[in-house]
């Protein structure tokens, strides 16, 4: 049983590899996409605290839990977004306005309060942008190079002496990942002891001295430079960095130099308590020590430099804003940021028309998705959602939801059928177990296929 579990949730952690690389669809003729560039991302900061149409002076009724801008400007390219549901909250914004809005008909978990743009969510690895805009500071202020190696901040890691902080920053370290590769990076085998070691990783029992003393010992997967592999390992050993040269806690540096300048006033990182979302179809995860007995994430040591901000879509907007408005790095920084190296970015991935990364937790999704628009500037498009929840669909999107329902019910019956050829004797427990897995990997589906397009 454990180790179905164990895959799938391995599946929901790591789909945003495949996620990060999908974009959202810009509609219209007048969202006139063109190749992004550093000079163009100053230009952003023209956008206007003042709008009529921000998010701090739109407020969603019982009844009408989606909002869409008046502008007729913006009537092309609502085509592609207006009806758009997640179940959570979803936002499309410009430099300037807020154009669609969206969030679920579901209350916070005080019970009392309707999910918002101000509802607060687990980033996951949507949290990895803020890590190398953080190193890129540090930079700026001539505390480290992205040129040197390892060694210099790990001097027991022989290894280190040939993988730099930009092969951390642009996934191409070679470093196996040590929470979804956990045998290899741990050096165990076993379906028990991955289990265990998952365990105690989400639930803060693994220290950064047992992280730092394998990774002393643990190959690399290919030579430094060579290709891209996703791996949490290189934003977790940038945090460490982050925190030696800064002598901050990540969350402090991260709250004094990234979050208080943007004006995030309800993001936290390496926090518990905060977030406001409720977490849904949890019990297992519970029962096999992988969060805490409401479901929320119980890791923020373990989980910062590659997820851990916790967050809302007013917060992010405004995050985003201020990143490509040329607010927290110089231009030159910003061309680093940017820059493609065998299919990564740093924090980033590129697309067709802009950047994105996307993100999953064990019952959050999270996409952030930046397009470059000849008329707006930019649009940000930022989806925060719990997984374990059919979306509230309209009658439109009915013909949409069904087609999850069906690829789920082919899993079932699929696995039904495989079971009844072996002849097992426990049915009923492996048909729940396959139920279970079977609504994880839709999930999955989902995210990938509602990441690629939001129709």
């Amino acid at each position: 049983m454990k180790r179905i579990i164990t895959l799938v949730l391995l599946a929901i952690m790591t789909v945003n590899i495949i996620a990060c690389d999908k974009s959202f669809r810009g509609g219209g003729k007048n969202l006139s996409a063109a190749e992004p560039t550093a000079d163009s991302m100053q230009e952003g900061s023209r956008f206007s605290q003042n709008s009529k149409y921000s998010l701090d002076k739109i407020k969603l009724s019982d009844t009408e839990r989606s909002w869409v801008c008046p502008d007729e400007k913006y009537k092309a390219l609502l085509k592609s977004y207006d009806g758009s549901t997640v179940t959570g909250a979803i936002v499309v914004a410009t430099d300037k306005d807020v154009v669609y809005l969206y969030a679920e008909d579901a209350l916070e978990k005080d019970g009392k309060t309707k999910v918002s743009q101000d509802t607060v969510f687990d980033l996951a690895s949507v949290s990895k942008v803020f890590t190398a805009v953080a190193i890129l500071q540090l930079q700026e202020t001539g505390k480290l190079s992205i040129e040197d190696t390892l060694d210099k901040y790990f001097p027991e890691y022989e290894t280190g002496k040939k993988i730099t902080i930009y092969n951390l920053l642009h996934m191409n370290s070679g470093i196996p990942d040590y929470l979804n590769n956990p045998n290899s990076f741990w050096n165990i085998s076993g379906e028990d002891a991955a289990n265990k070691q998952i365990s105690d990783i989400l639930l803060d029992k693994t220290t950064d001295e047992e992280l730092l003393q394998a990774l002393y010992k643990v190959p690399l997967d290919f030579e430094p430079g060579s290709e891209y592999a996703y791996s949490n390992t290189n934003y977790r050993l940038l945090a460490f960095i982050i925190e030696k040269l800064s002598g901050m806690k990540l969350s402090d540096y991260l709250k004094k130099n990234i979050f208080d300048k943007c004006g995030m006033k309800k993001t936290t990182s390496m926090a518990t308590g905060d977030m406001t979302y409720v977490p849904a179809d949890f019990e297992e995860l519970v029962k096999n020590g992988f969060s805490d007995k409401d479901g929320y994430p119980a890791c923020p040591n373990n989980s910062r430099g590659e997820g851990g901000i916790h967050s809302c879509l007013t917060d992010m907007v405004a995050f985003d804003r201020a990143l490509f408005g040329g607010k927290l790095l110089s231009q030159k920084s910003m061309e680093i940021l940017l820059k493609d190296e065998n299919g990564y970015c740093c924090g980033l991935t590129k697309n067709k028309n802009g950047y994105s990364h996307g993100g999953s937790s064990l019952t959050c999704e999270t996409f952030n998705q930046i397009t470059e628009s000849e008329e707006f500037g930019h649009v940000y498009v930022i989806s925060l959602e719990r997984t374990g929840v059919m979306p509230q669909m309209s009658g439109k999107e009915l013909l949409k939801g069904t087609r999850y329902i069906i690829i789920m019910l082919v899993f079932v019956f699929f696995g039904v059928f495989i079971l009844l050829l072996k002849k097992k004797e426990s049915y009923t427990k492996n048909i729940i177990l396959l139920v279970f897995a079977s609504v994880k990997i839709v999930e999955v589906i989902r995210f990938i296929l509602f990441s690629w397009t939001c129709r």
